[in-house]
């Protein structure tokens, strides 16, 4: 399996969500995870870099253009609806791809994981962001 092929338009929270705002470190379309950078704004998460680029925060909620653009992002949320098809029952996490989102098992040794959550339903994941800090063996 691949990333998750995100339909921005298609992204939404559900009712039960917590959103959190801030200001984006870079152009952030939702749907993508993002990881709050040192300067305390918001960047797409990554895996394969280092654990503080794979620490999500969550999975941004609405788009920004660019840097200082406002941001908003599910922090948790038990329906959100990522603008993708996904698996009932499968594990999604931060992938390689900068924002990306992947099935864990696609997941490369030496990845750094972070759990996004699991699909609910085929348009929904019960979004449970978990950053381990651990690398997959």
């Amino acid at each position: 399996m691949a990333d998750l092929t995100i339909t921005e338009a298609n992204v939404q929270h559900s009712a039960a969500a917590d959103i959190r705002h801030g200001i984006a470190a870079e152009a952030i379309t939702a749907g993508e995870v993002i990881y709050q950078n040192s300067s305390t704004q918001m960047a797409l998460a990554d895996n394969n870099v280092d654990a503080a680029t794979a620490a999500i925060a969550g999975v941004a909620a609405s788009s920004a253009a660019g840097a200082g653009q406002p941001i908003s992002w599910a922090v948790s949320d038990p329906a959100f609806v990522i603008g993708a098809t996904v698996e009932v029952g499968e594990a999604y996490a931060v992938s390689a791809t900068a924002g990306g989102i992947a099935p864990i098992l696609d997941l490369a040794a030496s990845a750094y994981f972070s759990l996004v959550g699991i699909g609910v339903s085929t348009t929904e994941i019960w979004l449970k962001p978990i950053a381990t800090g651990a690398q997959h063996a």
